[in-house]
């Protein structure tokens, strides 16, 4: 009787060892999944910041550099501006040597002023410049590359006499002058002939 009590317990062991190294059960096996995903999400949320952040670093290197090449430029303006301004008083000068006076007041004469806006010019001087401004296709040189002359200011641009102007253009940094004539036929009829033109970096 003995030896039969002792098998079965040896079997009870053996259950209770299967039993202890069975596999988890059904409410165990959501919870992991669950804990898969979230990893997985998270990953991928590391990744697109480490991306994000690469992408950021590269604008703002880009944003840095940009800045610098608009400091650049704006030294490069003003020092063109200085230049303009150089010519501008030694062309006064120049004109003062003529006896043309300040050739950046009105060098009109009166009965030229009034005969003009009989034509239909408001305020003759204005008029005039604002006329050859606007009108950059009279130029005779083509600007290298895909870009267009015109008259770099309109305060580069000077009444001599009634039917004489002289006028600066330029493209970036190449620039020129022309010496016109024009004649006033009307308020929209206003005539411009290039006498004389010169452009030091295109006339070589």
């Amino acid at each position: 009787m003995g030896k039969k009590k002792r098998k079965s317990t040896t079997k009870d062991e053996n259950k209770n060892t299967e039993a202890s190294i069975e596999p988890t059960t059904d409410e165990e096996a959501p919870k992991k999944s669950i804990w898969k995903v979230l990893s997985t999400v998270l990953f991928v949320i590391c990744i697109i910041l480490v991306i994000y952040a690469y992408d950021l670093r590269y604008e703002y290197k880009n944003c840095d550099e940009n800045l610098g090449m608009c400091f650049v430029e704006l030294e490069n303006a003003e020092a063109e501006v200085g230049d303009l301004n150089v010519r501008l008083e030694r062309m006064e000068r120049e004109a003062n040597a003529h006896g043309l006076g300040d050739i950046t007041k009105n060098p009109l004469p009166d009965k030229y002023i009034e005969e003009f806006k009989k034509k239909g010019l408001l305020n003759p001087v204005n008029n005039l410049l604002n006329d050859l401004y606007h009108r950059p296709e009279i130029i005779p040189y083509d600007a290298p590359g895909n870009f267009t002359f015109r008259f770099s200011d309109r305060r580069l641009v000077y009444l001599l006499s009634p039917n004489r102007a002289f006028a600066n253009f330029a493209s970036r940094d190449i620039k020129g002058w022309l010496y016109l004539s024009y004649k006033v036929n009307g308020k929209d009829d206003i005539q411009w002939k290039v006498i004389e033109s010169y452009c030091p970096d295109l006339d070589k």
